[in-house]
């Protein structure tokens, strides 16, 4: 066996790895050896002592060794992976396929979990959502709350994920309050970074114009706003990508195919034992009590009452998990009896329309009042949560007396566990916990019942802040990443309460790197703005030194004015160097460089750099050295002083290699390829271009490099005069430019290609349309674009009067990007090409 995919999952025993979703995972010699022995024979079972004799060949271990390797291994690869035959031996039952496209290592292919619990009765449900999705950009699962849309769009996704050359995604939308923030929410599943220039929307919808994924957005009912403007627009502007949506509604997009999801089939009453284990609620049913109680067996009496309870409960998963998790504890007759109290109790004199709401909230009280007061205490604030937990940050929001440990939290965690009242998000050192979206709700309306919600949402905030504070300290981005939905609800609340302001600041400040990095920068500026009236004579001077070079950093690029970003960028530097944070005051004498160079301020650029250059020393961190040299170049650049540029790249780059800064040599060598153009080396520039492609893996996460490459190999054929070439170039150029927002930053290159082509007018439209991109975002044009423009100008000159060029640029203010990138390609693209 060379290698295995199975789910996200793949195995390589030659090279001793196992990946999840492309990365590395840690696993023990003899787990592994567990695992490649039971893969390998996954057509039969393998009992214990050939497992002994093969992984443990030659030693004398205990029965207990076996044990704990396949329970780690069902840790991490999920329940349904390996199956135990008592008193035989374990199976491999994972389901396994060849891979159907090459994985690069450290490529998503989606996030779909590799094992899931299996459906009852969904069947005919699967292959119908299937089959519409090959007919449909846009379906959308409607249901009642606890039906199992997402259960049902989870294993279509599943199903599907092989379809796809992106994969399957799923997007969890129940955590997000705002319809603003559907796309950012979206692009950071996605892996995708969205560069802030423009409207979120804008961006994504250009970011995966030509993609080929399955999406699917979970829970949407309370987003309508956010979810259907991005469906109608990816369904008209990236062809390719599927959307599978699970809400309480339609989206009422033209386009959108509906799929009413009905409840699970329910024999009829006084129906024969073999015609009620064909329903799939009765299916269900069975298969959690036999979860809890192998040894479950159902008569005809039982089997009448299990009947008359799923028909009770009308066929709604979420309800008959519930009843089903108590029979080992009540019997089924008490199940029957307690549910039939509480079904009169709250579902008498209901309307029609509302019985399905009204029985699943039933099943909800039924489910909460059986636990203990100090169970039903803990589930009600867990409710607080978004998106997930971890027990240490529960238990600071739930405790209630000094004794209360995280011992004790870890008992309640596995009551609740137990009684599917909570579910394991996350198996790892660090073990995460979710609450089922409905039961999170119920768990908030007996919050307000109490009138005990505000005390639980200032305890949450804090504990955010304590959070990020740590994760910063550690750099541990996977644990900010998973709080992102935790954090925006922790900061709404500080940024909202009277007397929270240091919270919302410190929240806001620390998560943005995390943030920033991951894709929704627009989000982080808001952040920081936001907060901007709390950082205040009293704020600790750490805090607000980070907080001035996140403002600063994040607000480049035009986002925020130039000028203001020098200035904050020196105030953080005055804080960071009374506090003696020499590697901060390193990194804030670069940031007001590059700064300084947008606004063309090549002198005070220098001496920026001339002081980082002063706080440096043979102990200085390479990389830090290596960022400083960068900006040594471009600098020199700047200043047309070519071969220091070279000079200076060239240190840089060998720094970059040598440690693996992967980013940064991509940006090294888009650096090199620009100076090179501007010192007429167009060959050798595109040469090194290429060859910076072949090195940058496929994927969204590397979208501005290549990007920025595609338009210097397009500069460079076109100052080489192969024109035919650069023209049919052009459609990925123009598409990769658009993606990460940067299509009128490059915009001359196409003006100076358009001149070249003769197309007069259209090259002045591009140029006055660039003019005003610049004007409006008070930012210069580099040097590379600058010659690009002088270029185009010059080509028009001969050719065309002055008056009729002034019109055109006049015009080209005016139009808009998408009807712009489309005149180019009509006018100069040969399309079939490619770079």
């Amino acid at each position: 066996m060379q290698r295995l995919v199975f789910g996200r999952f793949e195995l390589r025993p030659a090279e001793r790895l196992l990946l999840a979703d492309g990365l590395p995972l840690t696993l023990g010699a003899r787990a592994f050896d567990v695992l490649v022995t039971l893969a390998a024979q996954r057509d039969r079972l393998v009992g214990k002592e050939e497992l002994f004799r093969t992984v443990w060949a030659g030693h004398v271990v205990e029965d207990n060794n076996l044990a704990v390797q396949i329970s780690t291994l069902r840790k991490l690869l999920g329940n349904g992976a390996i199956t135990t035959v008592t008193g035989r031996g374990y199976q491999f039952t994972a389901s396994a396929q060849e891979p159907l496209l090459d994985r690069q290592p450290g490529l998503r292919r989606g996030n779909v979990p590799a094992v899931m619990p299996a459906l009852f009765g969904r069947e005919a449900d699967i292959e119908a959502v299937s089959s519409a999705l090959e007919r449909s950009s846009l379906v959308t699962l409607c249901g009642a709350g606890g039906i199992g849309k997402t259960s049902l769009a989870s294993i279509v996704a599943q199903r599907l994920s092989g379809r796809f050359a992106g994969g399957a995604w799923i997007v969890e939308l129940a955590a997000t309050q705002d319809p603003a923030l559907v796309p950012a929410v979206v692009a950071q599943t996605l892996g995708m970074q969205l560069p802030g220039q423009m409207g979120a929307l804008a961006e994504l919808v250009r970011a995966t114009q030509n993609s080929e994924f399955l999406v699917v957005l979970d829970n949407c009912e309370h987003l309508l706003a956010g979810v259907a403007p991005l469906a109608r627009a990816l369904l008209r502007d990236a062809p390719r990508l599927r959307l599978l949506v699970t809400s309480q509604e339609p989206l009422h997009v033209e386009g959108e195919q509906l799929y009413r999801l009905s409840p699970l089939s329910v024999p009829s009453s006084g129906a024969e034992p073999s015609d009620a284990l064909a329903h799939g609620a009765v299916q269900l049913f069975i298969e959690r009590v036999c979860g809890r109680q192998p040894d479950f067996a159902p008569t005809a009496d039982d089997l009448d009452a299990i009947v008359h309870i799923c028909r009770e409960l009308d066929g709604i998963a979420l309800a008959i998990e519930l009843a089903a998790a108590r029979v080992p504890l009540l019997g089924l007759a008490g199940v029957r009896a307690r549910l039939g109290e509480r079904l009169r109790t709250l579902g008498g004199g209901i309307r029609a329309p509302m019985r399905r709401h009204q029985t699943l909230r039933a099943a909800l009280d039924w489910s909460f009042q059986l636990l203990a007061p100090e169970t039903q205490r803990v589930l009600r604030r867990l409710g607080i949560f978004h998106g997930g937990f971890c027990a240490d940050t529960a238990l600071s929001v739930v405790r209630e007396a000094p004794g209360e440990d995280e011992d004790w939290l870890l008992e309640q965690l596995d009551i609740l566990l137990d009684r599917s009242l909570l579910v394991m998000a996350q198996h790892s050192a660090r073990p995460r916990y979710q609450m089922l979206e409905t039961m999170r709700e119920y768990a908030g309306e007996q919050m307000q019942a109490l009138d005990e919600i505000g005390l639980i949402r200032q305890r949450h905030a804090h504990a955010m802040r304590a959070v990020f504070k740590q994760a910063v300290k550690e750099r541990d981005s996977d644990r900010q990443l998973d709080e992102v939905a935790n954090l925006r609800a922790a900061l709404a609340h500080a940024i909202a309460t009277p007397g929270e302001g240091a919270v919302a600041l410190s929240l806001a400040t620390d998560s943005s790197v995390v943030l920033a990095t991951s894709g929704p920068v627009p989000e982080v500026l808001d952040n920081l703005l936001n907060v901007e009236r709390f950082v205040t004579a009293d704020t600790d001077l750490a805090l607000a030194a980070q907080y001035w070079q996140w403002v600063g950093r994040v607000g480049k690029d035009g986002r925020l004015p130039g000028r203001r970003c020098v200035e904050v960028l020196a105030r953080a530097e005055g804080m960071f160097e009374q506090l003696g944070r020499v590697r901060r005051v390193h990194a804030c004498r670069r940031q007001l460089a590059e700064a300084h160079l947008t606004l063309d301020e090549l002198d005070a650029a220098e001496q920026a750099l001339t002081r980082a250059r002063q706080v440096e020393s043979e102990q200085s961190p390479a990389a830090d050295v290596m960022r400083r040299l960068r900006l040594e170049g471009l600098l020199a650049d700047a200043r047309g002083q070519f071969e220091q540029a070279l000079a200076f790249n060239r240190e840089a780059l060998d720094i970059a290699e040598l440690y693996g800064y992967r980013r940064y040599c991509y940006n090294l060598l888009s650096d090199r390829a620009w100076i090179q153009l501007q010192t007429g080396q167009p060959e050798a520039a595109e040469e090194g271009l290429l060859e910076l492609l072949r090195r940058i893996p496929p994927g969204p996460h590397d979208g501005l490099p290549r990007a920025e490459a595609l338009a210097a190999i397009l500069a460079a054929r076109t100052a080489a005069g192969r024109l035919d070439k650069a023209c049919a170039a052009l459609p990925d150029v123009v598409r990769a430019l658009r993606s990460c927002g940067l299509f009128f930053h490059r915009g001359d290159i196409f003006a100076w290609l358009a001149a070249a082509r003769e197309q007069h007018q259209l090259a002045a439209r591009v140029l006055g349309a660039v003019d005003e991109f610049h004007r409006r975002g008070d930012s210069r044009r580099d040097r590379l674009a600058a010659r690009a423009r002088e270029e185009s100008l010059r080509l028009m000159g001969g050719a065309v009067p002055i008056s009729d060029q002034h019109l055109w640029m006049l015009h080209g203010r005016h139009v808009e990007e998408s009807l712009l990138a489309s005149s180019l390609e009509t006018a100069l693209a040969g399309r079939g090409a490619r770079v």
